[in-house]
């Protein structure tokens, strides 16, 4: 066979590591990761503060909301002493074990980070605009790209009128990292999907004054089935998914609707059916509520100088600090917007992989650049595969015509 052909990965979180085994199992291509920070390991490699440049982020007693069967990789489980739902450390820790059992760091350039990606002259090569540690810049030529930066780069706080003006602390929840910093102190969580209930919960049990503002319904569940199952296995199955009527007689198995009326506390999440409704996997925010420790409240309308106004009418007056686990915008940064959106904005990207609004999509692959329901690990695994089989193929034809 002729040389190898280069691929550049960008990240070495759980895509770029899968997409670096990924390519080398296909004999013929040649993978480089870039890795921005010092260590391996993504979102799941914690820091005190927010690192320049990161989008999500862990707070410190994170454990997982998917399950050790779930998230986890096709031939690396975890091992079996391992609880259900690891946490932070657990989580990094099998990445790492990962990485070292496959030999995949050797291929890893740590703190060198991507900012740039683009076609070179003739169109035959990417090139790739890098910044090392001391902010020196070069660049350098590939083949093949594979993006592994994930889909929340870019936080997202929504515009209300008057928040300009309000005095108190207001971090997105990328930010948020323990409960001490705000001890004493009102807190509203903005956001009652999964960080917002995650996050509320935590504050709530250091004794801090919570309020949680949801715009829309959300449904409470456990992370075990009350037959001992975890929710990911009870859900996230092929027999759950194409049987809608099967999924909601699971939901409602285990839905803390039984122990708490969610339109009691404004949750409005008892419906049971899947399709729209929001899910926050979240085994104490139930009982935080019922308690009292956890106040719901509507959307916000607006802020003032030291409050808030809901949609109902309502004012929370004295609010010490606002954390908005407000999501993200689809952002992949270092690429053009017009290689994945459209004119209309709307996203070209066949099997969630390729970006089809380019002239050659198939030499530039997105690796869990999307939403998942459930865990994001076999997706990528998955994803990586199908990306480094078709950058095989692309060599193969070459080598077929010459």
């Amino acid at each position: 066979m002729a040389a190898k052909k280069r691929v550049a990965i960008v990240g070495a979180g759980v895509a770029g590591l899968v997409s670096i085994k990924s390519c080398l199992e296909e004999n013929g291509l040649e993978p480089t990761c870039f890795e921005r920070h010092d260590k391996l390991g993504g979102v799941w490699n914690y820091s005190p503060e927010l690192r320049p440049g990161q989008g999500s982020a862990l707070y410190d007693s994170v454990v997982s909301n998917t399950s050790k069967e779930m998230m986890t990789f096709s031939d690396f489980p975890y091992p079996k002493e391992n609880p259900q739902f690891n946490d932070r450390r657990s989580v990094l820790r099998h990445i790492q074990n990962y990485a070292e059992y496959f030999n995949l760091e050797k291929h890893i350039r740590f703190n060198t980070n991507v900012i740039d990606v683009q076609r070179n002259n003739n169109g035959k090569y990417w090139k790739l605009q890098i910044k090392d540690k001391d902010d020196k810049l070069s660049t350098e030529e590939f083949d093949y790209v594979m993006i592994c930066t994930s889909v929340y780069n870019r936080p997202f706080i929504p515009s209300y009128p008057g928040l300009g003006n309000y005095r108190g602390t207001k971090i997105h929840a990328n930010k948020y990292r323990e409960p001490k910093r705000f001890l004493g102190q009102k807190v509203i969580v903005v956001g009652g999907h999964m960080s917002g209930g995650e996050i509320a919960t935590d504050l709530a049990g250091s004794g801090i004054e919570v309020h949680i503002s949801m715009r829309h319904d959300s449904m409470i569940l456990p992370r075990m089935c009350r037959d001992g199952r975890p929710f990911d296995i009870a859900l996230f199955t092929r027999s759950s998914i194409k049987s809608p009527s099967k999924l909601t007689a699971t939901l409602e198995k285990m839905s803390h609707t039984k122990m708490s009326d969610h339109k009691e506390f404004d949750l409005q999440g008892s419906e049971l059916y899947p399709v729209g409704k929001r899910m926050t996997i979240c085994d104490d925010m139930a009982e935080r509520l019922a308690r009292g420790q956890i106040k719901p409240m509507g959307g916000i309308k607006e802020f003032h100088e030291s409050g808030v106004v809901f949609d109902d009418g309502t004012t929370l007056e004295n609010v010490d600090a606002v954390i908005f686990a407000t999501g993200y915008e689809f952002a992949v940064p270092i690429i053009d917007d017009s290689w994945i959106f459209d004119k209309s904005g709307n996203a070209g990207i066949y099997k969630y992989i390729f970006p089809v609004h380019l002239e050659d999509p198939e030499k530039l692959a997105l690796i869990n650049i999307v939403h998942t329901a459930g865990a994001h690990w076999p997706v990528a695994e998955l994803q990586s595969r199908i990306a480094a089989r078709v950058l095989l193929e692309i060599l193969l034809y070459q080598i077929k015509k010459r």
